[in-house]
């Protein structure tokens, strides 16, 4: 990985998010291919992107450092429970986004354990005068994981709990339209694509839709190249165990190009 590359990378994570008119660059890559791209070339340059390199850089996590303890305490919620750790970094990253785009309205589709949801909550809470996420899960178990370690943390204030298939509450009128999206469900490729669909509508004008997983499952990465070919502008990036992140800004009525 380029330095010149991983500049012209920051620099488009923030048009994407912030929509500012930044400067480019000066040396910025000839060839720009900044957006998901599907050479095996791009699989092995965002292989060395990853989120820890960004995070010491980046504006939306300008004082992560000072975060840091606290980051970690909610991190712990997946040790307590003796089940897989969730990938730190992208934790780390839902918190200051939602820190700094203060979405009204969070969504997440598939819980776990609840870790997400947690980093999530807490800058709602920190950083936001009003907090509401609704959690959208088809397994009871990992629900009523996330509902403990909300409780725990004292997240719990305005905290919405669905269960069942995604599809169907999608379409049942229960969750409101929300500012941030973040999916990690079904990675299958109709899965994701059912969920894209059903929830694009849920999705306010100039929200964000984040993608986990978007490297290592084939299922994620294709529908998110199929998006980055839309209106919509992408940015997708490894994260610290390789399975990534993409983050989308709506800007269209369609996740794809017509």
């Amino acid at each position: 990985m380029t330095l010149n590359g991983l500049k012209y990378r920051l620099y488009l994570l923030k048009q994407i998010l912030f929509g500012k008119n930044l400067p480019v660059p000066k040396d910025e890559p000839n060839i720009i291919n900044g957006y998901f791209n599907t050479t095996p070339e791009w699989l092995q340059f965002n292989a060395h992107a990853n989120i820890f390199r960004l995070l010491d850089d980046i504006h939306v996590a300008e004082d992560y450092r000072a975060e840091a303890e606290e980051l970690k305490s909610l991190t712990r919620c997946d040790k307590d429970q003796n089940r897989n750790i969730s990938e730190i970094d992208v934790n780390h990253l839902l918190y200051n986004l939602v820190r700094h785009i203060k979405p009204k309205k969070i969504l997440e589709i598939g819980v776990y354990a609840g870790t997400a949801s947690c980093h999530m909550s807490a800058a709602q809470h920190k950083y936001m005068k009003t907090a509401d996420m609704s959690l959208v899960d088809i397994n009871r178990e990992n629900l009523e994981q996330t509902r403990n370690n909300l409780t725990k943390f004292n997240l719990m204030k305005e905290v919405k709990f669905f269960e069942g298939d995604s599809e169907e509450l999608a379409a049942s009128g229960k969750i409101e339209v929300c500012d941030f999206i973040f999916l990690d469900a079904d990675h299958t490729l109709k899965g994701v694509m059912r969920d894209v669909t059903s929830y694009w509508g849920l999705l306010a004008e100039n929200g964000i839709l984040a993608f986990h997983d978007s490297i290592t499952w084939n299922g994620v990465r294709t529908v998110v190249n199929r998006i980055a070919k839309s209106e919509n502008p992408t940015f997708t990036f490894a994260s610290s165990l390789g399975c990534g992140v993409s983050i989308v800004l709506k800007k269209s009525n369609s996740p794809f190009q017509d």
